[in-house]
C-alpha cells in the first residue's frame, strides 16, 4: 500500500510541476495576439517572459524555509493558489504593467512549488527509487513547456489569448486539487524547522559553489527560452521572410 502511494503521491507532485511549466511557457506562443492586444514591443514580451521567475531571486531561500516552519504541503498549496490568482488576472490584464503584476504574483508561486516540490518527493523516495522519482519531477518541466508551445496557439486562435491564459490558470488549480487530495507528508518526515534556522546556516565557501554551479544553468535556460520564445515570431515576422523568400 506505501509502496503505490509514494507513486501515486508522485504523480500528483509530477502533474503539479507541469502545470508550472505549461503556464510559465503560455506566453511565448501567444506572443501574436498578446502584442497586438496589449501593445507591447519585443522587448516587452521578454520581459513578460522572463519576471515569471524573477521572484526566485528573493523568494528561493525563503520559500524553502517556510515549508519545515509551516508544514510542506500548506506552503505549496499556497504556491499554487498563487500561480491560480496570477493566471486569472494576467487573463483579465488591461495594461503591460497589470500583466507584469499578474505574472509576479504567479511566479512567487511557482518558485515556492518548485523549492518545495523537490524535498517532498525525497521525503517518500531514497536510493534508486529516488534519483528515479527526481528524474521523473525534473522532467514535467520541459513537458509543460512542450505542451505549452503547442496547445495555447490553438485555444488563442478559437476563443482568443485570454481564454488561453485562463485554461493554464485551470491546469494549475488542478494541480492545487491533486496535491490536496492525494499527497500527505510520510510518518518519518519533519516538519518543524529546526531551531535557529536561517540564511546563516549557509557559510560563505557553500555560497560560493552555489554561484558557480548557478551561471551554467543561467546561460543554459536564457539560451533555450530565447529559442523557444521567439522562433515563431522570427519565422513569422517579414524581415524574416524577406532573408528566407520562398523557394
Amino acid at each position: 500500500m506505501a509502496t503505490a502511494q509514494r507513486w501515486r503521491i508522485l504523480a500528483a507532485l509530477t502533474f503539479a510541476r507541469t502545470s508550472m511549466g505549461f503556464q510559465f511557457q503560455s506566453i511565448a506562443p501567444l506572443a501574436p495576439f498578446v502584442s497586438g492586444d496589449l501593445g507591447l514591443d519585443n522587448t516587452q514580451l521578454g520581459w513578460l517572459i522572463g519576471i515569471y521567475l524573477l521572484p526566485g531571486v528573493v523568494i528561493a531561500l525563503p520559500g524553502g524555509l517556510l515549508g519545515p516552519r509551516f508544514g510542506d504541503k500548506r506552503v505549496t498549496l499556497v504556491g499554487l493558489a498563487l500561480m491560480t490568482g496570477g493566471g486569472i488576472w494576467l487573463a483579465s490584464a488591461a495594461s503591460f504593467a497589470e500583466a507584469d503584476a499578474a505574472r509576479v504574483v504567479s511566479g512567487i508561486g511557482a518558485v515556492i512549488l518548485n523549492v518545495l516540490l523537490t524535498k517532498m518527493v525525497a521525503d517518500w523516495f531514497e536510493g534508486k527509487e529516488r534519483l528515479l522519482a527526481m528524474s521523473m519531477l525534473i522532467n514535467s518541466w520541459p513537458i509543460g513547456i512542450g505542451l505549452a508551445l503547442l496547445t495555447p496557439p490553438l485555444i488563442g486562435e478559437a476563443i482568443g489569448w485570454r481564454g488561453a491564459i485562463a485554461a493554464a490558470a485551470a491546469l494549475t488549480a488542478a494541480g492545487f486539487a491533486a496535491v490536496l487530495l492525494v499527497y500527505r507528508a510520510p510518518a518519518a518526515a519533519a516538519q518543524v524547522a529546526p531551531a535557529g534556522i536561517g540564511l546563516g546556516v549557509i557559510d560563505a565557501r557553500e555560497w560560493r559553489l552555489l554561484a558557480i554551479a548557478s551561471v551554467p544553468w543561467l546561460v543554459y535556460n536564457t539560451a533555450s527560452q530565447l529559442v523557444v520564445s521567439f522562433c515563431r515570431l522570427f519565422f513569422s515576422s517579414p524581415a524574416s521572410a524577406s532573408r528566407h523568400p520562398a523557394r
